[in-house]
């Protein structure tokens, strides 16, 4: 889940968290956990962005200029704190699996592979950003 974490932010991190946590088996209690440990990433991914000036989700970038509408290139501030924030839900859902993980193991069960499940959340996550991103702004570019 590093590759998520750094390329998805703290979204895709603590979507893929949930997703295991209920195949490992992990109580509801941790998946609240990790569930609150994702959006509390995820928040302070977002007040970083708006104390910076920008309004910003994950890998997405936007403002408007006169009315019109601006993408922009990631700075590395943007691509540190996406980053950031996804190690630490990482972190989180790291440390609320652990116990699960080796009692699946310990029980027969196989890891299993999250290439293609993680690969699906970082691009599902990005479009929902960009989607997100383009709505919040929608406003400023006016009818």
């Amino acid at each position: 889940m590093a590759c998520p974490a750094l390329f998805g932010g703290p979204l895709a991190v603590t979507l893929l968290g949930l997703v295991n946590g209920r195949r490992l088996g992990a109580t509801p209690a941790a998946q609240l956990a990790v569930a609150a440990a994702g959006l509390v990433a995820f928040g302070a991914q977002i007040v970083i962005g708006i104390a910076a000036g920008r309004f910003w989700l994950g890998m997405v970038s936007v403002f408007a200029t006169d009315g019109v509408m601006q993408w922009v290139a990631l700075t590395g501030l943007q691509v540190l704190v996406s980053a950031t924030a996804g190690v630490a839900a990482w972190m989180a859902v790291t440390a609320f699996q652990h116990r699960p993980f080796h009692a699946y193991e310990q029980g027969g069960g196989e890891p299993g592979r999250l290439f293609l499940p993680g690969l699906g959340v970082v691009l599902g996550v990005v479009l929902v950003e960009a989607a997100a991103a383009y709505l919040a702004i929608q406003p400023a570019l006016g009818p």
